[in-house]
């Protein structure tokens, strides 16, 4: 259920999906964004797009790393993977 208020959808998702491009991330992208999901606890379920451009993309779910993805937590992913990187599945 979606809580509405003013006619704006205040809700947080209850999943997104995270496209990780091997080309552009670097060395720490990944313990960057362990320590992004530590800090930002929620119950949204997150996915990985993990993804060599031509070659291959895997899907991986991140058991136990449940998250609060509101603006500024996608804002500080976007940094890490990209603009557009996170996309909302639920």
């Amino acid at each position: 259920m979606h809580a509405v208020r003013g006619g704006i959808d205040n809700s947080v998702p209850r999943a997104i999906r995270i496209r990780v491009p091997l080309e552009t991330s670097g060395e720490t992208t990944i313990d960057d964004l362990h320590t992004l999901f530590t800090e930002r606890k929620g119950e949204a379920r997150v996915l990985f797009d993990v993804e060599r451009q031509g070659d291959f993309m895997v899907v991986m779910e991140a058991e136990g790393y449940n998250v609060l993805p509101d603006r500024n937590f996608i804002a500080r992913v976007e940094q890490l993977c990209g603009r557009g990187s996170v996309r909302i599945i639920a």
